[in-house]
Parts: structure tokens; sequence; C-alpha cells
């Protein structure tokens, strides 16, 4: 969690240090919906928005099938 709030904190000022950080922590918690919806957005953020909405939309299917 604290380098999904890393992400969060410098995602202003150096988005590819975000994606970075925001990247490690989903490869730690792959299943976990805030560090998907942080990558996802930060994805959006870099213009990568196919990739970054298909992230969200895999955590949620995987949520309701169980």
């Amino acid at each position: 969690m604290v380098l999904n709030n890393m992400a969060w904190l410098v995602e202003k000022t150096n988005l590819k240090r975000a994606l970075e950080l925001a990247a490690k922590a989903h490869a730690l918690k792959p299943s976990d919906a805030g560090i998907t919806d942080t990558m996802g957005w930060l994805l959006v953020q870099r213009f990568a928005t196919a990739r970054g909405l298909a992230r969200p939309r895999r955590v949620a299917q995987d949520l309701r099938s169980g």
C-alpha cells in the first residue's frame, strides 16, 4: 500500500516515476482494487487510455465472479 500511496504523491510532478511505483505495487498485489485503480488512472494520464481502463474492468469482473 505504501508504494501505491507514493505513486499518488509523485503523480503530478513525475508521472514516469509514479507509474514505476504503481507497477511495483501492482506486481505485489495484483488483485487489490485500490492499486489497480491507481495503475489504471496513471495509464490514462499517460494517454494509454485503453490499457488504463482495462485494468479496473478486469478487477470488477473478478470481484463479481467471486
